[in-house]
């Protein structure tokens, strides 16, 4: 029913806002929202907490379709930005399933500096990504973890994917060297301890074959583990490129 209420306020904004490709319109909407979902009324400002509420679930294709193309991305962890003509900035934060889990509105005040970008892109448990001795095949992530709020055990495994960057999106690759079925992921998990940095090489060769020249990012999907079905997820990626 969440869902069902967020695609339909996202539809009512494409229907009943004339610029919804620009940035301030869509940060307000004419209608009031049921249940307990905020009174969104034309002309007020959205804060970051009414703005997850209306959001949270939509993938990026339904976002794009609403606020159009985003200005940015995190490279820390999978998230977009967007410029609205007001001057703020707002960051759309993606679970591991690529739906928004939460939102967060920058003031013009605040605006987006180095500081700000490397605070949201930690904010989730402490955790960066940067990659090393990238090939057309390979590469090294270097994982580091710390400071953020885990509630838990970090955790990860042995899977991974690559996406490439096609204008302003990015788009999954498909294997190219084995039949996706017939993948085999190991089920260890790998523990990642607080203050730590860790390497993991990893050889793709086998799965998409030789990379051309382009922009990627490499995503794994971290946990934090309380215990058996109660857990965190969230999708955390590095950039990179191929020359």
């Amino acid at each position: 029913m969440k869902r069902w209420i967020c695609l339909c306020f996202a539809l009512l904004m494409l229907l009943s806002l004339a610029a919804c490709t620009s940035g301030t319109e869509t940060l307000y909407a004419e209608e009031t929202i049921g249940g307990d979902k905020p009174t969104l009324e034309q002309g007020k400002q959205l804060s970051s907490e009414e703005l997850t509420e209306v959001l949270k679930g939509l993938t990026p294709d339904e976002m794009r379709a609403c606020w159009g193309a985003p200005d940015g991305t995190l490279s820390g962890m999978w998230g977009e930005i967007w410029d609205t003509d007001d001057g703020n900035w707002i960051i759309v934060y993606y679970d591991a399933e690529g739906h928004v889990e939460y939102v967060k509105n920058h003031t013009p005040e605040e605006g987006i500096t180095d500081e700000v970008l490397q605070t949201e892109q930690k904010a989730v448990w402490g955790l960066t990504f940067e990659v090393k001795d990238v090939t057309s095949t390979g590469l090294t992530i270097v994982c580091t973890q710390s400071g953020g709020e885990p509630t838990g055990e970090l955790q990860t495994g042995s899977y991974y994917f690559i996406e490439k960057k096609e204008g302003d999106r990015w788009v999954g690759m498909e294997y190219t060297e084995i039949e996706e079925e017939k993948v085999g992921w190991t089920a260890e998990a790998w523990i990642i301890a607080p203050d730590s940095t860790l390497e993991w090489e990893v050889d793709w060769s086998w799965l998409y074959g030789e990379l051309p020249a382009g922009e990627y990012r490499i995503g794994k999907s971290v946990m934090d583990w309380r215990e058996t079905g109660d857990y965190d997820e969230a999708g955390i990626y590095a950039e990179f490129r191929i020359e």
